[in-house]
């Protein structure tokens, strides 16, 4: 029996097809079992300050993972006037963090206000950039509700790094970055916090009051900060918290997943490793204050998997007697920041 071409073209179609539902079924129930077996942490809940401790090891673990990059290089501060109204005035702000590598934020100030002001560290996401935080028109205007102008006008100082904010791009770098142990999670993190030394040095602005409020690609990046460094006394992450297994292994119809090729920049090697889900991940925030807001309406999660995943966040604070630290607001709206709550939030607890 003889096979003709198009029977072994037919054959090859099939055996690759076949190999592709094998491998992804393999390592996608590798992920599960990888993250069921490492996420039982161990936790102390005796004291704030025992939990805190007991949470150290996982913390260097996640910075080792995303391989956040060290940035001691001097300032060498470069400034540009951005924009002044009644209420604030605003500058660029340029700094060194590595030979050949820089990091830029907007820096806000309030007018007429005196002593020393609390920080709100404001991170956009996807296609978005400091601007559009502060009310400036662009395609992502409806999402973020220049909510950096709301916090100027309630008293805050408002430090706006600025990120890669494109697939293509951010998987350029992303790519570049794992040859060397990184990741672009890991530059951006380090250049964020390298922006945070900078501006704690600064009279205007009271160390013992900062605060992160990031949507979407922000969201993560408060959720690695706020996690890392416990400068941060209150966060808000916006629009990005999730079953991080369902997001990552799971194509549905009820959100969209990271199979998606540009959403490639976003996968962290090992991240499953480490045991870090979302709620392990921002069980290192507590027992500072922390505020997750999700819309029931966004297309990039779906809320029933957020309320279970907060559950197991939940028991943490409940656990160490600071639940009064914790808010998870579903609000009805699509992937969006919320004003009222957001301000309402910082205002108490900074």
């Amino acid at each position: 029996m003889h096979a003709s071409d198009m029977d072994i073209l037919n054959q090859n179609e099939l055996l690759q097809a076949t190999l592709l539902e094998e491998n992804e079924a393999w390592i996608a129930a590798k992920c599960k079992r990888v993250l069921e077996e490492n996420s039982q942490w161990q936790r102390d809940y005796s004291s704030k300050k025992a939990y805190e401790k007991s949470t150290e090891p996982y913390r260097e673990e996640w910075r080792d993972t995303i391989g956040e990059i060290n940035c001691e290089d001097e300032f060498h501060l470069e400034t540009e006037a951005f924009f002044e109204n009644d209420y604030a005035v605003a500058e660029w702000l340029t700094i060194n963090v590595q030979p050949g590598l820089k990091a830029r934020a907007v820096l806000a100030l309030p007018k007429n206000k005196s002593g020393q002001l609390p920080l709100v560290v404001a991170l956009h996401g996807m296609l978005g950039s400091p601007s559009v935080v502060f009310g400036f028109k662009d395609s992502q205007e409806e999402a973020y509700h220049g909510y950096g102008k709301e916090l100027l006008k309630k008293g805050f100082a408002v430090l706006a790094p600025i990120s890669i904010n494109g697939s293509t791009p951010r998987i350029r770098v992303h790519r570049l970055s794992m040859l060397v142990g990184s990741s672009i999670t890991g530059v951006e993190v380090g250049k964020i916090r390298r922006l945070i030394d900078l501006v704690l040095g600064m009279p205007e602005i009271d160390e013992e009051r900062i605060g992160m409020w990031g949507i979407s690609l922000g969201g993560l990046y408060t959720m690695c900060i706020a996690a890392l460094d416990q400068r941060i006394k209150a966060a808000i992450m916006c629009a990005f918290f999730m079953d991080r297994l369902g997001k990552i292994t799971v194509e549905s119809s009820h959100y969209s997943s990271w199979f998606l090729p540009h959403e490639e920049h976003l996968l962290i090697p090992g991240w499953f490793n480490g045991g870090f889900t979302d709620a392990n991940l921002l069980s290192m925030v507590c027992p500072r204050a922390l505020q997750i807001t999700e819309g029931k309406k966004d297309p990039t999660n779906w809320w029933p998997l957020q309320v279970k995943e907060f559950q197991k966040l939940y028991q943490h604070y409940d656990k160490l007697g600071v639940n009064q630290k914790i808010e998870f607001i579903n609000h009805e709206g699509n992937h969006e920041v919320i004003i009222e709550p957001g301000l309402r939030f910082l205002d108490k607890w900074l």
